[in-house]
């Protein structure tokens, strides 16, 4: 199967393209990834780029560029290339060539039903250097990087790892906002005056709150917040 293929970028353009990617920016951080997963792909005139992210021990391509119609975008981890990627030492690229002769043409679902000859991969971490993701560009071709093409695939990495950053951010002040929105519900819950107990009205709650965390109920019938002892638990 062939893939569409993009004349070699100068630094000039290379440096044109970063600005108006990065002015393009939204507030959709998959979209943004997606921006920076092609624009790698682009400058390094690759047969396909992919942003292939661990998520509850699933591998899932949260970026792709130029992939094939029938590509599957998810699958188990173990055998691919951007899984030892992950894996492997942190700000530590992976350049696999002649891949149809190596172990990942058995280990790495892409490898033999497209052809690839070439893979080279950058990790991308999220917060405390943890490393979540891998940035890739593939070739049906034999290739050998440049030292401007390792820096290509480093700024993006950097790029979408400041995505992955913000991301998480947003989900722990969504985390916080739901905790203090069922704490507000206890409160009033317990200001109740009806004839239930504070553990009767709670549990009419407990359900919503366990979203986000655990909820342990003690048999004080003070109507006050003591009364509970609530565990947040990380995402």
């Amino acid at each position: 199967m062939g893939f569409l293929t993009i004349g070699k970028f100068s630094e000039e353009q290379k440096i044109q393209l970063y600005k108006e990617t990065f002015l393009n920016f939204t507030e959709d951080h998959l979209e943004n990834i997606n921006k920076l997963t092609a624009v790698l792909g682009n400058m390094l005139n690759a047969s396909v780029s992919l942003y292939n992210r661990l998520d509850e021990d699933m591998l899932i391509s949260w970026g792709q560029w130029n992939t094939p119609p029938d590509y599957i975008p998810q699958d188990k981890p173990d055998g691919h290339l951007c899984y030892d990627v992950i894996r492997g030492e942190k700000d530590q690229v992976l350049l696999v060539r002649d891949l149809q002769n190596t172990a990942y043409a058995d280990s790495d679902p892409n490898v033999k039903p497209y052809q690839l000859e070439t893979y080279i991969g950058y990790p991308v971490c999220t917060t405390n250097d943890r490393q979540v993701g891998s940035i890739c560009a593939v070739f049906q071709g034999d290739f050998q990087p440049s030292e401007s093409d390792i820096r290509v695939l480093q700024t993006i990495a950097y790029g979408i790892g400041s995505e992955e950053k913000r991301l998480q951010k947003e989900k722990e002040l969504k985390q916080r906002g739901d905790l203090l929105l069922a704490i507000n519900k206890i409160n009033a819950l317990l200001a109740d005056d009806s004839g239930e107990t504070p553990c009767q009205r709670i549990c009419q709650i407990v359900g919503e709150a366990s979203k986000f965390n655990s909820v342990r109920v003690f048999k004080n019938t003070s109507k006050s917040l003591a009364d509970l002892q609530i565990d947040e638990v990380a995402a």
